[in-house]
């Protein structure tokens, strides 16, 4: 395997996962002649950014009214003084129709990407669920009207 420096493999790094970003299904061999290293160079590289954590697994990127996935939305959540911010998210990620939890700065405390199959579905999920949630005070649901961008693919 070719030494290289580590500005270059964090270059090579880059350029790797940009192109993997776009199709994680691309093949070692079509990575390597799109950017101009060799087969086993990428796939040392992949398995040593996998290794680091850096690449935390593949997955695709659905049309969700073609697939059927429903009704999107984000749920901007406030919890009360006692509760625990890893707490709250910890059960919030239990959720089937839950995708994404992240903890943010601002009025809110949390943020969750959701999907349910109808708008009643998501009045449930809200009302029945995460409301339910020791720690939630309140939450502000924002419904997706249009994706025009999402995992770094435009639409």
């Amino acid at each position: 395997m070719p030494k290289f420096s580590k500005s270059v493999s964090e270059e090579i790094d880059k350029r790797i996962i940009e192109e993997l970003k776009l199709n994680s299904r691309v093949t070692f061999e079509n990575l390597a002649k799109k950017i101009g290293v060799s087969t086993s160079t990428v796939y040392n590289r992949i398995r040593a950014l996998r290794k680091k954590g850096v690449i935390r697994g593949y997955t695709i990127v659905l049309d969700r009214a073609k697939s059927g996935s429903g009704t999107g939305a984000l749920l901007l959540i406030t919890i009360d003084g006692q509760a625990n911010v890893e707490t709250v998210s910890s059960e919030l990620c239990k959720l089937n129709e839950v995708e994404s939890v992240y903890e943010i700065g601002g009025e809110a405390d949390i943020v969750v990407l959701v999907f349910a199959q109808s708008i009643e579905k998501l009045r449930e999920l809200v009302n029945d669920k995460i409301n339910s949630i020791k720690g939630v005070s309140n939450v502000t649901p924002l419904v997706i009207l249009k994706t025009y961008k999402e995992y770094g693919m435009t639409f």
